[in-house]
């Protein structure tokens, strides 16, 4: 994540972490400018390695496309 957020542009925002109580499943959230700027990321060299080195770590992972109302940050 830190890599993409530092090499590409239109990425809003990239969230990692644990789900409450349950330490082996992890949630990211990504949201990105548009659409292309997505499909553009999943050509990258740094995603491509990141597949690669989780590939035998991950046991699923699924894909919800948002249609986001309104982002806000308090930090």
């Amino acid at each position: 994540m830190k890599t993409a957020v530092e090499k590409e542009d239109g990425i809003l925002a990239m969230i990692a972490g644990t789900i409450m109580n349950q330490p082996n499943e992890w949630f990211s959230l990504e949201v990105y400018k548009t659409e292309e700027i997505y499909k553009e990321h999943l050509k990258t060299k740094h995603f491509k390695k990141y597949l690669e080195a989780t590939k035998y770590v991950v046991e699923s992972k699924g894909l919800h496309l948002l249609k986001p109302d309104c982002i806000m940050d308090q930090g």
